[in-house]
């Protein structure tokens, strides 16, 4: 979580000479999308295992996670579900 948090606040050469950005000098973007990915993947398994305990039926608690799980939407405004 901390090197997700520090390359964003990196100066990027590519912003000043945007002619270097397909080069990625820094290797800026490679770093954020190897954090990123370690991120998502961390995330998806919290997911994982709260789906799996709700087919189990061991819901002993309910929270943000479990919110986002069971939201509905109306489908106009907002999604009919969160994927």
């Amino acid at each position: 979580m901390t090197r997700l948090m520090e390359w964003p606040g990196q100066p990027n050469i590519a912003d000043f000479f945007p002619f270097l950005r397909w080069l990625d000098p820094q290797g800026l973007r490679r770093n954020a999308e190897r954090d990123l990915g370690k991120a998502l993947e961390i995330a998806s398994r919290f997911v994982k295992e709260r789906v799996e305990e709700k087919k189990r039926g061991n819901e002993k608690r309910k929270d943000f996670l479990d919110v986002l799980l069971e939201f509905e939407g109306n489908g106009k405004d907002e999604p009919a579900k969160f994927s």
